[in-house]
């Protein structure tokens, strides 16, 4: 009871102060304000003064006085938003005083589309949230959105407080001037336009959404009139608003070097926003596995505005981050904290790795941590509305790619969500990851220069992730592909080489600790079989050391296509029929034309012939570049893993995340430790003679001592040949074992297994091929 009193008393007391505001500033009189403290206390017999001190240093007089609870807050700003979609110019919203009965509830974080809204260009987003004890003068207030595409004008309390332009950012805008206490309102103004339209709008984009604006892969297609629909455009990531104590950490970089004593260091860059000036202390820590393994400090002094402090973490046996083949993906967690003896300021906190990783030249040759990588990759795009992939859709979509031998992802053409970089860095997978530039855009000033500054938020955003290893700037850009000469009436052979020049240069100048690509040509994309050539010129010898686009199309099952174009429309026999399939990003020419793959007699047939055909591809394709490791080829890349969205496209996965053949064609030429069989299709239609290869590709950094190879050969189910090889296989190698001649070769099924044993004769790896010769 008597406790009771003395918080009524308290409040009375409270008020009391107020009158003495200027005085207790003027003097600082922090003894005096603790004295009342005691002296209530004993009055009221209360033996906390937890509660007292709280209430008092509530009050705006107590400012200077910090204490331990004052720390940094995040209000979620992700519920109660309203939603109007508008392309009015006179439509305005953006304070209080504005019609809102049009607008609508909407999930945020969200794309549009994914809400039922087929809309492009300009909508309209608000919400409104809380603050109670509200302290301006002491208080840093920053409103952060992770990504809005792609234009954002915002507004709070009808103050405009800032703009952004790019999908796939997150930025932060400084409303500690613009707040008041109780109910806040919060306006979005996000514009997601269509580029304008004309025969060459894909030629002179003016949007950096790459793959998400204009794709082979997206609604409608590359070249159709319909190829921009279902837009991207939204608030699709979370927003929240920060609190911090007058001083915030913006942002840090994590740069980490392993010395050839194999100790590691680091270079670390914080990033402090401060609004006044301030003596404090930096502090940076190292966990592992959750427990406190290193902790460094450094006195600093904070001047007004925005400042970087630079520190190092010392030389010293830290464990690495590999790739999953090479050994583990160790993580710390790096936790860096602005302080003082009683207030936390500011505290940032996220898993970096200890890495190195270097590109040998002219080989191109991958090395992390001073050992070859041979790059067994894949092309994603995991959907075109990002909001609905979730943390567990990308992890699904990784163990998959785990699960198929693959040790790296391209990125292609467009920037993820953080939650996917993190995964890769749990699972030890490499990301090679391009900028959104696909195809050609506008060669104006002003484009270069936005380029070049979004460039350099992609950089800073996802730099501590480990798993990066490649910035690439564009795609298939103008000036490297000829073929659009035959497309495009307006076409310029030095198109965008200036645009790719600068951004190639503001991505190697931010970043020495990774490889930087100037652009995915077309001479690293051959597409023999599908869009020139046949399948079998996979079998020739190529120059390129880095293959960064193979593959082919191929339908999804009967279950999945009936879903994308409809039961009525699953055997086409007209023209509108094949435009719903060719909306849905199949290509008629390129099947039937390029790779012949025959329509057979009804639906079922088609789907098998078509999921054969990228079955065959893809193995022979990727085997042939595992046998041409180091001469040339360090890394390829198959295009691509998985359909991102209702589409019939190149994906060895369908959009329903369910494995086409191919998928496991991949799975076995991918295994790290590969016994590879080389041999010519064209020949297996004969009899009489028929000669192959067997080769050993050995991706792992280590050698396997004692082992052995198992030849068989298979007619009509009975085995008909054998022969065993004692081998020891180096790291990191290839090597061709023997050369086999099958003679006297009648009508028949036939097969060939080729194994790896331990020397235990425990089956390590496994290969085989089959053919048929028919009577003739």
């Amino acid at each position: 009871m008597t406790c009771f009193i003395g918080r009524n008393l308290s409040v009375i007391i409270s008020k009391w102060l107020r009158i003495y505001l200027n005085f207790l500033q003027e003097f600082n009189s922090y003894i005096l304000i603790f004295c009342l403290v005691f002296i209530i206390s004993n009055i009221t017999g209360c033996k906390s003064l937890t509660y007292l001190t709280d209430k008092i240093c509530n009050l705006s007089i107590c400012q200077n006085l910090e204490n331990k609870h004052d720390k940094p807050l995040r209000v979620e700003l992700d519920k109660n938003w309203l939603f109007y979609p508008s392309n009015s110019a006179s439509s305005n919203y953006y304070d209080e005083h504005s019609d809102f009965t049009k607008f609508k509830p909407i999930k945020v974080p969200s794309n549009w589309f994914s809400q039922g809204y087929e809309h492009s260009g300009v909508a309209w987003y608000k919400t409104t949230f809380n603050i109670n004890n509200l302290h301006s003068s002491k208080k840093l207030y920053q409103l952060i959105f992770d990504g809005i595409d792609y234009f954002a004008d915002v507004w709070v309390n009808g103050n405009y407080v800032g703009f952004h332009e790019g999908y796939f950012q997150s930025f932060r805008l400084n409303v500690s001037n613009y707040l008041h206490e109780g109910e806040n309102l919060l306006v979005v103004k996000v514009n997601s336009p269509q580029e304008k339209a004309g025969q060459s709008w894909s030629l002179h984009k003016q949007y950096i959404k790459g793959v998400l604006g204009h794709h082979d892969t997206r609604p409608g297609g590359a070249w159709s009139e319909r190829g921009q629909e279902k837009n991207t455009g939204g608030i699709w990531q979370s927003v929240w608003l920060e609190t911090n104590v007058n001083y915030s950490i913006k942002k840090f970089k994590f740069t980490p070097n392993i010395l050839s004593n194999g100790l590691t260091k680091a270079d670390l860059e914080v990033s402090v926003l401060s609004k006044n000036n301030l003596s404090t202390t930096l502090e940076y820590s190292l966990y592992f596995k959750g427990e406190l393994v290193e902790k460094y400090h450094k006195d600093v002094k904070l001047y007004k505005g925005n400042q970087l402090i630079k520190v190092k973490l010392p030389e010293k046996q830290r464990k690495l981050w590999s790739p999953w083949e090479h050994g583990k993906p160790h993580l710390y967690q790096l936790k860096i904290v602005l302080k003082n003896e009683n207030t936390i300021y500011s505290e940032q906190k996220t898993k970096v790795g200890f890495r190195e990783f270097s590109i040998e030249e002219p080989a191109g040759v991958w090395n992390i941590n001073g050992k070859p990588l041979f790059v067994r990759g894949t092309n994603y795009i995991a959907w075109q509305w990002l909001s609905d992939v979730s943390e567990k859709q990308f992890l699904a979509d990784l163990i998959l790619m785990k699960e198929a031998n693959i040790n790296a992802i391209r990125v292609h053409a467009h920037v993820l969500p953080d939650r996917f970089y993190k995964l890769a860095d749990e699972l030890g997978m490499v990301i090679w990851q391009d900028f959104p530039l696909q195809w050609g855009y506008i060669d104006s000033p002003e484009f270069i220069s936005n380029a070049q500054f979004q460039a350099k938020e992609m950089v800073e955003q996802f730099y501590n992730h480990p798993s990066i290893l490649v910035w690439s700037a564009h795609n298939e850009p103008p000036w490297d592909a000829s073929w659009m000469k035959y497309k495009y009436a307006d076409y310029d052979k030095n198109q965008n080489l200036e645009l790719d020049n600068k951004v190639f240069q503001t991505l190697k100048s931010l970043d020495q600790s990774r490889y930087s690509h100037k652009s995915s040509l077309t001479s690293e994309h051959p597409w023999f079989g599908w869009y020139s050539g046949e399948w079998t010129d996979y079998l020739k010898p190529t120059n390129q050391r880095w293959i960064t686009e193979f593959g082919a199309q191929a339908l999804p099952d009967k279950a999945t296509l009936k879903k994308i174009v409809g039961k009525e429309n699953l055997w086409p026999v007209n023209k509108e029929q094949w435009g719903i399939w060719e909306y849905h990003n199949f290509q008629p020419s390129q099947t039937f034309k390029i790779a012949k793959v025959e329509k057979g007699i009804d639906i079922e047939s088609l789907i098998n012939n078509s999921q054969q055909y990228q079955f065959a591809l893809t193995a022979l394709a990727a085997e042939s570049y595992r046998r041409q490791k180091m001469a040339p080829v360090n890394a390829i890349f198959q295009f691509m893993f998985v359909e991102n969205w209702a589409s019939i496209n190149w994906g060895i996965v369908d959009y329903l995340r369910q494995p086409k053949p191919a998928y496991y064609a991949l799975q076995k030429a991918y295994q790290p430790l590969l016994p590879s069989i080389e041999y010519i299709p064209k020949q297996e239609s004969l009899c009489c003679t028929i000669n192959f290869s067997l080769w050993v590709v050995n991706d792992y950094p280590k050698s396997f001592e004692s082992y052995k190879l198992k030849y068989q050969l298979f007619k009509n189910g009975l085995q008909v040949s054998e022969q065993i090889f004692e081998s020891s296989i180096k790291p990191s190698s290839v090597k061709k074992v023997t050369d086999i001649k099958i003679n006297d070769v009648g009508p028949g099924e036939y097969q060939i297994n080729w194994i790896i044993l331990d020397n235990k004769e425990k089956v390590v790896a496994s290969n085989e091929h089959k053919w048929k010769v028919d009577d003739s």
